[in-house]
């Protein structure tokens, strides 16, 4: 009977290549206040850390549940170890099934490469998000590998990182719609822009393209073909009037290459309030350049999945059109159902033609990413343009919604 920490050890070895990106550590002392040591510990920047524990076909899943939670849970990370949170708040247990611990030493590789007999959950801090909600999943390790990735999502940063989002949009959006009640021509060229009537919706919508495009200028200023784009901390000066004429500079350099769908609409509406109200103009700009520094500086890289959260403050009228955003979990669940597995040399094409913010359109790319990585053991920015360019469309009756949409097959 091989022993449990064996097949652990072959079990890292093989989520190693099935997930780009994450790095996996065995039998670590992964916490400052104590030398308790995890089975394996998983990290991918940008994610959660994920404390793995595993148990053997004699044991039950709910002990390794409960060392997740009683010993590793709230636990101070060395250094090494942080990437979202510095404490531990995810966790993922499994249980070997016996034909695992019942081959020979040689052949637990095999054993463990098909099996789909594997116990397993997402154990969260926050019990809301443990997958499933109650008892276990059974699968492979490939499923185990999609359920870390989803698991490790730092939810409660992107929940923080959606309230500045909202509370930059509402703030700033008030601005504009006041300007409008006092120049109404302001109103109609912002009507022409937006293609629909200048409302309170239209004034958040374009709030919306002004902090979406400083988020994607500080992604690409500096970097190779936008060495002449800046960062936005160049422009935050509170002693100084906003260089406006710098901004748009930046965000034409940034349209001669691409991301014609955030930036053209965006340079536009700047353009146009700065002609009608010079004053307004300088305010808003300033405020929603802090908001989108405020973003960035969270270096969440999830910045799409906060879509769902905005759609729902820019669709006033969403109960009468049926315009009810999908939640990135049911995305992902649809996702995995619909797109089991690729053929890495003929990618799947996708659309959708009711887009919303892109929520199943992403999930399904998301899976298609994973899914490559997994095959392949390369990072997937290898068919970014190719799934970008050629195998993925969207459109939607709302142009916020495809420039949402955009936005978040942009940033994957």
């Amino acid at each position: 009977m091989i022993r449990e920490n064996t097949v652990t050890t072959k079990a890292r070895e093989l989520l190693s290549g099935m997930t780009h990106g994450w790095t996996f550590k065995e039998q670590r002392a992964a916490f400052v206040d104590n030398g308790l040591t995890p089975d394996i510990i998983a990290m991918r920047d940008g994610r959660e850390t994920v404390a793995i524990e595993a148990k053997g076909y004699n044991a039950s899943i709910e002990d390794a549940v409960a060392q997740l939670r009683e010993d590793y849970f709230g636990q101070r990370l060395e250094p090494e170890f942080q990437r979202v949170s510095p404490t531990l708040t995810v966790g993922l247990a499994m249980r070997y099934p016996k034909s695992v611990q019942s081959v020979d030493d040689d052949d637990v590789v095999q054993a463990l490469a098909h099996t789909n007999e594997i116990e397993y959950c997402i154990v969260a801090e926050d019990e809301e998000a443990n997958f499933p909600k109650a008892g276990f999943a059974k699968g492979s390790l490939r499923d185990i590998a999609n359920a870390l990735h989803i698991g490790a999502s730092p939810t409660k940063k992107i929940e923080e990182v959606a309230e500045k989002y909202n509370k930059g949009m509402k703030e700033w959006a008030y601005n504009i719609e006041r300007a409008i009640e006092d120049r109404p021509a302001l109103g109609d060229m912002l009507s022409e822009i937006m293609g629909k009537d200048a409302d309170v919706e239209t004034c958040k919508t374009a709030c919306v393209f002004i902090i979406d495009a400083f988020i994607f200028q500080d992604a690409v200023a500096g970097k190779k073909g936008f060495k002449q784009v800046r960062p936005l901390e160049h422009y935050n000066d509170d002693d100084k009037v906003i260089n406006y004429k710098g901004i748009v500079r930046d965000w034409k350099r940034i349209l001669r290459v691409n991301y014609v769908p955030i930036f053209k609409d965006a340079t536009a509406i700047v353009q146009i309030m700065r002609e009608y109200d010079k004053p307004m103009a300088r305010a808003v700009l300033k405020g929603l350049l802090k908001t989108a520094i405020d973003i960035s500086d969270s270096h969440l890289q999830q910045i799409h999945e906060i879509g769902g959260e905005l759609f729902q403050q820019l669709v006033v009228d969403r109960d009468n059109v049926k315009a009810h955003y999908t939640l990135a979990e049911s995305a992902m669940l649809l996702a995995t159902l619909v797109c089991p597995d690729i053929d890495v040399d003929n990618l799947p094409k996708v659309a959708d033609y009711a887009c919303g913010t892109g929520a199943l359109l992403n999930g399904v790319y998301k899976q298609v990413q994973r899914l490559y990585e997994r095959e392949t053991g390369r990072s997937s920015e290898e068919i970014h343009r190719q799934m970008v360019e050629n195998n993925l469309a969207a459109c939607d009756i709302y142009p916020h919604a495809t420039h949402l949409s955009f936005t978040a097959m942009a940033s994957c």
